[in-house]
């Protein structure tokens, strides 16, 4: 469904996509729709968080990794970064924005462990950012990873020994 979401949205505008994040309801049930609307444009992520009705969705472009490829997973370093710094700007914390990336995983391949590694390594490139706020989501982003790549590793380590529950 995703797709057809995509193709409708590609071939528009700014002035269309404009249009359609000033009518899209605050109750949004795909919010890929809005990450979708918004894009790579920074006058359209600033149109959204210009509009305090739409507060429930002013995050969702920040979500997860944009890379399709497993491994080549990418911040789109400065788009993404620039409208971190538009959300911070907007009154979000680092936590905030921290929470807005991570969601629940639907799919992944392989190790569990090996995909909190690529969270870790993502994060780490935060951590060099001349804004501190950038940085801070960084530090934040990455000992949740960390906690959780402990944990993946334990639990990968007795299913190796004891076999799957």
């Amino acid at each position: 469904m995703l797709r057809v979401y995509k193709s409708a949205i590609a071939p528009l505008g700014n002035d269309k996509r404009k249009e359609l994040l000033r009518i899209v309801p605050n109750e949004m049930w795909r919010g890929e729709i809005i990450d979708l609307l918004v894009g790579d444009s920074l006058e359209l992520y600033q149109l959204l968080l210009d509009d305090k009705s739409k507060k429930d969705l002013h995050l969702l472009p920040l979500h997860g990794f944009k890379g399709d490829t497993i491994g080549e997973e990418t911040w789109e370093e400065e788009s993404w970064i620039v409208k971190a710094k538009l959300a911070l700007d907007a009154g979000y914390t680092p936590d905030n924005i921290e929470d807005a990336i991570f969601s629940p995983i639907s799919f992944r391949e392989g190790n569990e462990s090996d995909m909190w590694n690529r969270w870790i390594v993502r994060y780490d490139r935060l951590l060099s950012n001349s804004d501190s706020r950038i940085q801070k989501i960084g530090e934040i982003g990455k000992a949740k990873a960390l906690k959780n790549f402990e944990r993946a590793l334990k639990e990968e380590r007795r299913e190796a020994i004891y076999g799957y529950d």
